[in-house]
């Protein structure tokens, strides 16, 4: 080698270490947009999947009791599906013609890996039901925040665990 040659050596060498880092680089960036994509589907799926249970936990029509069960038990895992199974439905529902319809407002994932999630639904559920006593309607609405932690069978989410984190009135007229 020359003298020349081997003055461009270390240019050359430096040169080569930069390419390898910027492809280095661009290779982690696309790895890493890769992997946050994959996790917005997965806690979307998450979302939806306990967004669907609130609301048909929540939704209720008392002549339509078995199709209430079969519903929640599609979107249910583990010992709370066979808690739905084996549930029997309050007969003053029925005498009261209770009915309830359950709007999703929010959902936050507050845990999320590849097989389990935890979210945390906000809901308003309005409620009417009659009393025979005073042969009137009554009616009332609430805002309840629902914890669920669901787990991945076979592409689907499931609900596993349920708990009720709050409820308050709302004013039907201020919602």
């Amino acid at each position: 080698m020359t003298s020349v040659g081997a003055a461009r050596w270390p240019g050359v060498a430096l040169l080569g270490l930069a390419g390898l880092l910027l492809a280095a680089g661009v290779a982690s960036i696309w790895s890493g947009a890769s992997r946050h994509a994959g996790r917005e589907d997965t806690a979307a799926a998450a979302t939806a999947a306990a967004s669907a249970f609130v609301r048909a936990y929540g939704t209720y029509d008392a002549p339509v009791r078995a199709e209430y069960i079969e519903s929640l038990a599609a979107l249910a895992g583990g010992p709370l599906r066979a808690a739905i199974g084996a549930a029997a439905l309050d007969e003053e529902a029925l005498r009261h013609q209770r009915h309830a319809e359950t709007q999703v407002e929010s959902n936050t994932v507050t845990a999320l890996s590849a097989d389990t999630a935890t979210v945390a639904v906000t809901a308003l559920q309005r409620r009417r039901w009659s009393d025979p006593s005073l042969g009137e309607s009554q009616h009332g609405q609430v805002r309840q925040v629902v914890i669920c932690r669901l787990v991945r069978v076979d592409e689907q989410w499931l609900v596993v665990e349920l708990r009720l984190q709050s409820e308050e009135a709302v004013d039907a007229r201020r919602r």
